[in-house]
């Protein structure tokens, strides 16, 4: 029996990875009707997929299952980890699958870990959203700000990944151990004990931790990852002064990828399920009050007029400003809601932006690798940035503003040529 894997490849944003082996649909069948007991005839349909999982429907004559393969990333801990997540999230106001069954092992049939998970109602939001009225879709958002004001509300304590305390992946440690205590504390979301302190804190299962490359040739002053990022150590105390005090910085579980692909929707456009949960992490205040990811667009403030456009509703041109202006408009429905629901949440959004930009800097040294036009980017925000001054264009307005110029673009491609 083989194991299948993951290969690396290059693509113009950056690696990325491909599955070596397409999963297979009659082991994926073979090994729901053992975890289920189900002896019924059954059958598998794909349902979606991200950039390292796939969801499969399991149907039974009664039934539907949704069965996720996952590729080999942190094996045990990534599974473990999502699964605790799911469960975690389950006390917030967002609707979460209910985990039936799982495997942490990739040497059984299927050849990759995997999860079965209820299959609720509804549709993914990609192929339905271009259909759904304005109102429609402002009610949707308001849900997503209910969700991050929950999280906001219970607040956890140090920056990794959640799992079950009784885990396997950990050692046994005895009563009233000093660790023990510290995980059970810092996890305890309602700070009451009402879900028997279940969770702790573990190793960080994120995707920044998967870069299979060591250096960087960029166009500039720095000529690898390393030096980039130690550049932008000297202004690491400007962005986060030092902590006095001798507790743990809060932090906040953080959905990063609520996108079009992972949440299923009803046909009222509420939402049913969020079905991804892979890669969640506990983070800082200032990473988690931000946008959630379907929302995260090139600002737009003018209605696009249809006239105004040569082609009409058949410009790919109108579309695109046409899907700017309303995600505009949403993200500010969002803020609107998350004044109501939780002020301070939006206050550290708005006072934070600098420490986003920090973090964003560092990722694009791995994400953009060898890039001219993102390394120019990155060194003039940081140039601006060390001067000193108070109005400093964020790192995000920039980089729109440069992929989405067509003069900007068209000047580039003349100056490589």
């Amino acid at each position: 029996m083989t194991t299948c894997g993951v290969e690396w490849v290059e693509t113009h944003v950056g690696p990325r990875p491909e599955w070596t082996n397409e999963p297979d649909h009659e082991a994926i069948l073979q090994a729901a009707q053992q975890a289920l007991n189900l002896n019924e005839l059954c059958s598998v349909r794909f349902l979606a997929q991200g950039v390292f999982s796939r969801v499969y429907v399991v149907s039974s004559l009664s039934e539907e299952y949704m069965f996720k393969v996952s590729l080999p990333m942190f094996r045990r801990w990534k599974t473990e980890c999502e699964i605790a997540t799911m469960e975690w999230a389950r006390q917030t106001s967002l609707p979460v699958p209910r985990v039936l069954a799982h495997m942490n092992d990739p040497s059984q049939a299927v050849g990759y870990e995997w999860i079965i998970m209820e299959k609720d109602s509804g549709n993914p939001l990609e192929e339905v959203w271009a259909d759904m009225d304005y109102p429609c879709k402002s009610r949707f958002v308001k849900q997503l700000a209910a969700f991050s004001a929950a999280t906001f509300g219970h607040k956890l304590r140090g920056m990794g990944s959640l799992y079950y305390a009784n885990s396997s992946l950990f050692p046994a440690l005895p009563p009233g151990n000093l660790e023990e205590k510290t995980y059970s504390n810092s996890f305890d979301p309602y700070g009451d004990g009402s879900l028997g302190f279940p969770f702790r804190l573990g190793p960080g299962v994120c995707p920044l931790y998967l870069c299979p490359y060591l250096e960087r040739d960029p166009q500039g002053p720095f000529w690898t990852s390393r030096e980039w990022i130690i550049s932008l150590e000297a202004l690491l105390d400007d962005f986060f002064p030092p902590l006095s005090a001798s507790e743990p910085e809060p932090t906040i579980l953080y959905h990063h990828g609520l996108n079009e692909k992972n949440i299923l929707v009803d046909d009222d456009g509420s939402i049913a399920s969020v079905i991804d949960w892979e890669y969640m992490s506990t983070v800082p205040l200032f990473l988690a009050c931000d946008f959630p990811e379907f929302l995260i667009d090139e600002s737009y403030n003018t209605k696009p007029d249809i006239a105004d456009y040569y082609e009409g509703d058949h410009d790919p041109r109108y579309w695109t400003h046409h899907r700017q202006y309303e995600l505009t408009r949403l993200r500010e429905d969002f803020l609107d809601e998350m004044r109501s629901l939780s002020p301070q949440w939006v206050e550290i959004f708005e006072s934070t932006q600098h420490q986003r930009d920090f973090f964003a800097a560092i990722t694009s040294c791995r994400e953009h690798y060898g890039e001219p036009m993102m390394c120019e980017i990155l060194g003039n925000w940081l140039t601006d940035m060390e001067s000193g001054a108070t109005d400093v264009m964020g790192l995000d307005k920039r980089v729109f503003d440069a992929l989405n110029s067509t003069d900007t673009l068209s000047e580039r491609s003349k100056d490589m040529e």
